[in-house]
């Protein structure tokens, strides 16, 4: 039966901002490097201005 803290760490994960890029496709040039780099998992969302690279775990 699986914990608690791993339930909620299913339902709320735990991100870390990496970068801000101006267009997709330098968001995922950073994406793709970081991923190289660590092996963790990455994600691009929309921000105010361009998009986020966020690395969640």
């Amino acid at each position: 039966m699986p914990s608690i803290t791993r339930a909620l760490s299913r339902l709320f994960p735990i991100s870390n901002t990496i970068s801000t890029a101006a267009t997709m496709a330098e968001a995922q040039t950073i994406a793709r490097l970081h991923l190289a780099r660590t092996g963790h998992a990455v994600r691009i969302a929309p921000a105010s201005v361009g998009f986020s690279v966020v690395e969640v775990r």
